[in-house]
């Protein structure tokens, strides 16, 4: 409030003091520009969403503190991605028959064919804030099971990708993703925080790290919050199959229009995994990426084990590798 008031924004409203802060923000950025600065390039968007989540936000009292473990736990998590590798090696199969008893996370993408294997998730992680995101919600499987699973969604998630939540009965846990250092004064995510806080919300929301990605969020969550001390990745592959077609891989569409077909081919790079023996092609946004998750691995607790199951471009010394079959035996 504070800050809005120094704005010479204290009489107006929240919508149009967000829109001052976020000015000159490129609304439309390209793909290259994109990965260059991250997600900054979409913060427009994102904090329109907010300004209209944001009396739903105040008037409710749940959000991710409510699942703060104080002590690390036993209990193992597995973040499961959409990666190519989950089909290719049908670990949702596999997970489905292992009788895992463990936190299961589902990012956005992957809910429906959870819901079509068998797998119904402890939790689903939103963070997107494109509208676009209604697809992964609409469909009947979701609506069936919707009442057994919580939803973890951001802030900043747009509401039309919220009215299908609700409709599948999903209990939304609310999150601050977090834009900065949010002990410091001037913190950008602590003057936001401050805002969520009403009549019935008597606590500013938590924020968490998402790395620009809902797997990463997904992955911090469960270390940050639930503290398991044993986390497996499936389909985190952040890349493609060497022997994948460029037109089928996620952004190729995106890069063509930037640069043209054949400069667009130029900049996937090649990657070989050590412990999986496998080649993997890699795009500039999945580049992007996939430097932000391993750069986040130095906040790793110490007590956390973190693995990775996905044949694809992740390997790092603070990152196990190992089969999904082994580690659920484990």
């Amino acid at each position: 409030v504070r800050l809005k008031a120094e704005h010479g924004y204290e009489n107006q409203t929240w919508k149009r003091w967000l829109r001052h802060i976020t000015r000159g923000v490129d609304m439309q950025p390209t793909l290259t520009k994109r990965v260059r600065k991250g997600t900054r390039g979409l913060l427009p968007g994102w904090m329109l969403n907010f300004s209209d989540n944001l009396d739903r936000i105040r008037n409710s009292t749940l959000g991710i503190k409510e699942f703060v473990i104080a002590e690390p736990q036993d209990k193992r998590t597995i973040v499961v991605g959409r990666g190519p590798s989950l089909f290719r090696l049908n670990h949702l199969q596999t997970l489905a028959k292992s009788g895992f008893d463990g936190y299961v996370l589902a990012t956005d993408g992957i809910l429906i064919d959870m819901l079509k294997a068998g797998v119904v998730p402890w939790a689903v992680f939103v963070v997107d804030g494109s509208e676009l995101v209604r697809k992964w919600f609409d469909n009947e499987l979701v609506r069936e099971h919707g009442n057994k699973i919580k939803a973890i969604v951001c802030s900043t998630v747009h509401p039309k990708v919220l009215e299908l939540i609700d409709e599948a009965k999903m209990p939304i846990y609310w999150f601050l993703p977090a834009h900065d250092d949010g002990t410091s004064e001037e913190s950008f995510t602590r003057s936001i925080s401050f805002m969520t806080v009403g009549e019935v919300r008597k606590e500013p929301l938590l924020s968490l790290e998402c790395l620009g990605q809902v797997g990463g969020a997904s992955m911090v969550f469960a270390w940050s919050i639930l503290k398991s001390k044993e986390i497996c990745l499936i389909g985190i592959d952040h890349g493609y199959p060497a022997d994948m077609p460029r037109e089928e891989t996620y952004y190729w569409t995106g890069t063509v229009d930037k640069l043209g077909a054949l400069d667009a081919s130029a900049v996937y790079e090649q990657f070989y995994h050590p412990f999986f023996k496998s080649e993997y092609i890699i795009d500039p946004a999945f580049t992007s990426y996939r430097e932000g998750f391993i750069d986040s691995l130095i906040l790793k607790p110490p007590y956390t084990h973190l693995t990775n199951c996905s044949p694809g471009t992740l390997f790092h010394p603070l990152l196990d590798c190992m089969h999904f079959e082994d580690w659920l035996k484990k």
